[in-house]
């Protein structure tokens, strides 16, 4: 078919127009906005910049009412190894590219649009400008655009080089001045995005392909290609080929096609190994699996997202389990117990069912990573499922998900039957005679069932209440069966391991503290959310390079590192430590579950922990006496000290009630209770005394 992109002696102006140019604007401009976004919807038109969002939606997030501006972006940044395809384009048929923006800008309101153009594009940034300014001396672009009242101008912007300013919101930061860094989301740059206001960002190729559209229909765009994945795509191909370049084809198109009728083929003497389909930061796919591979994004996403499942059911179960001891990857939900070796606690002569149970409760304060990652990579979770049960011998596993988690328990089981529509989840899956099904369970909300066993008893219909151990839960865990208990990232990480080995795993982080953490910040940061770092990472890195820094005017006082249970740290102390379970160990503190509290000198610690022991009276479920008496207990005293009643004689009792009951009750939540009083009493215990003094505390009040 006719290329509709990489067309031939359409650079210049006039020979655009003569070939039929900025007629589909004139078409657009006749139509509603609303309009044009639909016909954009029926193409399938999906960006082109790497994740393959359906444009027309895209375009559609705006909001109706918005009031001020409204702004489009084109990312022509393209610093992904590998790819060359948008600088081609741009030197080929720079007014498809202007065309196209125009368009968009229309259906969705926008007056001003800024080209990013990586810095090193000299060549490509002046053919533009050169190009927009002949553009606007026809009066496509410009006041009044072809006398429909619409007035549109477009701007170019250099980068500096940065590969992290491809991603969008990065890419925004740095058209505003700032350094490149990508924002937390939500908000989406379509409700806040450029100057704060409702932004459209795609790519070069994606608007490039948007004059064609309007002008032969969304339904005839819709028809090139391979269904969901619709119309042309331009492939860069480089390597050992006899013609590398870069390829207009239709989606679908085979890889054998373009390697051996595009380019030609492979050099002579040349056999082929392995392909990255999609630059650098993609998958690789084994040669046998690239000869059978068709080139858009289902295939390829079904390509690569079986690979590890795919590779551990090649193995033993055993060889599974002892690939994750390898790899030293720990509980990520608190504790930090070796997750291999837990697998290998299963007795392998036990008759009868096993169970594997996600743990997805996530009730721990200052703790939102598991969300985060379910609602961002569901399928991590599901495939790391299992491949963790194929590994102890479940047929069955359960996420047990917080009832207040209901957006996140919904893509759950969207995913599930997604990846059992696709043979990854049910009966024989991928042919492997593997049978396992995955169910989810909503919880109501109790702190406690974040406990391993308390957990298991509220999703065998019972009070979520611990229980006593020995028998552990791989020996008697649900329904009385062999089990095993894993966290949300725990599980997420195991496809990773299995796909690059454990020893490439176990060569991230620090030692023992093997791997990534999920650390979600909270508290006067500028930049809050959650942060996928090495374990071991400093304090400092965390909070200045990646949270940029404590707000203006705040200083650094105190750092909860691992959740609201974990011994808070003092300044001095979290300024030197690293996150890492050895390191914060010897700083008298935890890992935890990674959620980093940071607390300015605005804050009264006194009247914080108060709000940590009603939190904690409140969640004990009243099992044991030490901690259903001495959460109460820890109240009513810090109650004291906020109403202006307590002596100081009050701080030692606090004291010595905490300490009574530390590692004295079935479970760690007397623990959880006891380790905040301890450390907040020892480290800030001058803010007690001016309460019990001063009925009040002169350094927050």
């Amino acid at each position: 078919m006719e290329n509709i992109l990489l067309k031939d002696n359409v650079a210049g102006i006039e020979a655009y127009f003569a070939a039929g140019g900025y007629k589909p604007l004139k078409k657009a401009l006749g139509l509603k906005p609303t309009e044009v976004i639909d016909e954009v919807k029926k193409s399938n038109l999906r960006g082109r910049g790497g994740a393959g969002f359906p444009c027309g939606l895209k375009w559609s997030f705006i909001p109706k009412d918005a009031e001020g501006p409204r702004y489009l972006v084109c990312n022509a940044d393209e610093g992904e190894p590998g790819t060359f395809k948008d600088r081609e384009l741009i030197l080929k048929n720079p007014h498809a590219l202007i065309e196209g923006m125009a368009i968009a800008a229309y259906a969705i309101g926008a007056g001003h649009a800024y080209i990013y153009i990586r810095g090193e594009f000299a060549a490509e940034a002046e053919l533009l400008d050169k190009s927009i300014a002949a553009a606007r001396a026809k009066g496509f672009i410009g006041r009044n655009i072809l006398g429909s009242g619409f007035n549109f101008e477009i701007f170019t912007h250099r980068g500096a080089g940065a590969y992290i300013c491809g991603e969008e919101t990065a890419l925004l930061e740095s058209l505003e001045g700032f350094k490149g860094q990508p924002r937390l989301k939500p908000p989406f740059p379509a409700v806040k995005g450029l100057f704060g206001c409702p932004t459209v960002i795609n790519n070069v190729e994606t608007l490039a392909a948007v004059p064609a559209i309007i002008s032969n229909g969304g339904d005839w765009y819709a028809a090139i290609g391979n269904g969901k994945s619709a119309g042309t795509k331009l492939f860069c191909v480089s390597g050992p080929v006899n013609k590398p370049g870069v390829y207009e084809l239709p989606l679908g198109v085979t890889f054998r096609d373009l390697l051996e009728k595009s380019c030609g083929g492979l050099k002579p003497g040349k056999r082929l190994k392995a392909v990255i389909p999609g630059g650098s930061s993609t998958p690789v796919l084994t040669a046998e699996e690239a000869w059978a591979v068709k080139l858009d994004y289902e295939s390829l996403a079904a390509a690569g997202s079986i690979k590890p499942l795919k590779k551990a059911l090649g193995l033993k179960p055993t060889e599974v389990i002892d690939e994750v001891k390898k790899s030293n990857l720990r509980g990520r939900g608190g504790a930090g117990f070796p997750c291999g070796l837990k697998w290998s606690f299963i007795p392998k002569d036990a008759e009868g069912p096993r169970y594997l149970v996600c743990n997805a409760d996530e009730g721990e304060p200052g703790t939102f990573k598991d969300r985060e990652l379910i609602l961002k990579n569901p399928h991590a979770l599901i495939e790391g499922m299992a491949i963790a049960a194929y590994a102890i011998g479940a047929g069955h596993a359960y996420i047990y998900i917080r009832g207040e988690f209901a957006a996140e328990a919904e893509l759950l089981d969207k995913s599930i039957a997604a990846a059992r529509a696709k043979g990854f989840i049910g009966r024989n899956i991928l042919g492997s005679g593997f049978n396992f099904e995955i169910f989810t369970h909503r919880g109501a909300g109790a702190y406690i069932c974040g406990e391993e066993t308390a957990l298991l008893e509220s999703l065998e219909g019972f009070k979520g209440q611990p229980r006593l151990k020995p028998p552990f839960p791989a020996v008697k865990g649900l329904f009385g069966c062999p089990t095993v208990i894993n966290n949300v990232e725990t599980l997420a990480a195991v496809p990773a391991i299995i796909s690059n080995g454990g020893d490439w795993y176990a060569a991230i982080g620090n030692g023992k503290s093997a791997g990534t953490k999920l650390f979600c910040v909270s508290g006067p940061v500028n930049k809050p959310g959650v942060y996928e770092l090495p374990l071991g990472v400093t304090f400092r890195d965390l909070l200045e390079k990646s949270c940029g820094g404590l707000k203006p005017g705040k200083r650094l006082k105190a750092v909860i590192p691992g959740g609201s249970s974990t011994p808070v740290l003092t300044a001095e102390e979290a300024w030197a430590v690293k996150l890492d379970y050895e390191s914060l160990a010897a700083a008298g503190s935890m890992l935890g579950s990674g959620a980093v509290i940071v607390i300015d000198e605005s804050q009264c610690m006194v009247k914080l922990l108060q709000v940590l022991a009603h939190f904690y009276h409140h969640e004990s479920c009243g099992q044991c006496t030490p901690c259903r008496e001495g959460c109460g207990w820890i109240e009513k005293i810090m109650n004291r000290f906020e109403e202006g009643r307590a002596e100081r004689k009050d701080i030692d009792t606090l004291y010595s009630v905490a300490e009574g009951m530390m590692g004295r009750t079935i479970c760690p939540l007397a623990d959880a209770m006891a380790m905040p009083v301890m450390s907040f009493v020892k480290k800030f215990r001058a803010e007690f005394e001016a309460h019990a003094d001063g009925k009040t505390c002169a350094k927050a009040r």
